[in-house]
């Protein structure tokens, strides 16, 4: 996968990924994790990636809160953002099945 958001669906080579964790010692990290798909991303979870780079979706959900505002206060707006991408963030502990969310 590369960084960014994709406009197609990327394809992932999940039988390979599996070959190379059973033979490297070291994390393995997914590279452009936005826009692969929740069940793609729990499969590459299982599979070895021990990181998911995701900040694209994070950085699309405070920009589309800012755009749907109205709201004139710094301080107001910048909680409506950290409350957007706290959504986001959850959204991603359900898909990593765990236990850590953010209020």
């Amino acid at each position: 996968t590369a960084h960014g958001i994709y406009k197609g669906t990327p394809k992932l080579n999940f039988d390979r990924l599996e070959e190379i964790n059973n033979i490297v010692d070291i994390p393995l990290v997914l590279h452009g994790g936005s826009s692969t798909g929740f069940k793609n991303l729990t499969r590459c979870a299982t599979s070895g990636i021990s990181k998911i780079n995701i900040y694209s979706d994070f950085l699309k959900a405070a920009i589309e809160s800012v755009n749907e505002s109205s709201i004139n206060d710094y301080i107001q707006l910048k909680k409506r953002i950290n409350d957007e991408m706290a959504k986001v963030i959850n959204t991603y502990f359900d898909v990593f099945k765990t236990d850590n969310y953010l209020s």
